[in-house]
């Protein structure tokens, strides 16, 4: 059970979706939050054609140069009518808020797997019980019949026999179907095929469960959507 539902959480879509929604919501806080740093510009240029001109005894000269050019500056935000902090404190709540759908997500994955895998052990377990069922009314058809060729049963006795025969193949072919889409249905929150000859851990239905009475109390303040 548990490596259904460790593969249930690394493949299944809607998982993946919240991660990342949680990382868009790390990257808007940062690209918020660097609002507060300083920014620091770098500058340079060069025009190897470019002659400068100044003045000189009542004329222009010029004189060539190498026209090199280069400054840094530096632009710190101080004040901003708290714009940013509340962009900050915005982007930090979606993450949280994110955090926790994934939460409530991965909780109701990890129960579906669960009610899944407890599935295809009951229709397992049904399946043997059903198996045994058809042959002991399979055996009671047979021994109605040897009772016709002898005269002791009547043809409607055995034909009551017969009729329950065809309910146990029906209730078998139930059986065999919910498993098979119980099995159908954790592949897919896995995101591989189960082999059909997969060992169950049948032990987990054979447990003794005790109902608490804190129950509902312990729902509500562990439910990550409220």
């Amino acid at each position: 059970m548990q490596e259904s539902i460790n593969k249930a959480l690394s493949n299944h879509p809607d998982i993946k979706s919240f991660e990342l929604k949680i990382y868009k919501s790390k990257k808007s806080y940062r690209s918020a939050f660097s609002d507060y740093m300083p920014q620091i510009t770098a500058q340079a240029n060069y025009n190897p054609t470019e002659t400068f001109v100044f003045p000189s005894n009542g004329s222009f000269q010029t004189i060539d140069d190498d026209a090199w050019g280069a400054g840094i500056s530096l632009k710190q935000m101080i004040w901003d009518f708290k714009k940013t902090s509340s962009k900050v404190e915005a982007t930090q709540l979606d993450e949280d808020i994110s955090t926790l759908s994934l939460k409530e997500a991965q909780a109701l994955l990890v129960n579906k797997v669960k009610s899944l895998y407890i599935q295809m052990i009951l229709q397992e377990e049904a399946i043997k019980v059903r198996k045994k069922d058809l042959e002991a009314k399979e055996a009671f058809y047979a021994q109605a019949e040897a009772l016709v060729q002898q005269g002791l049963k009547t043809n409607a006795d055995a034909s009551r026999f017969l009729s329950s025969v065809y309910a146990a193949k029906y209730d078998l072919a139930i059986a065999y179907s919910l498993y098979e889409k119980a099995k159908v249905s954790l592949s897919l929150y896995m995101g591989e095929e189960i082999e059909d000859n997969v060992e169950l851990e049948n032990e987990l239905i054979k447990q003794n469960y005790t109902v608490n009475n804190k129950l509902e109390k312990e729902v509500i303040n562990n439910n990550y959507q409220l």
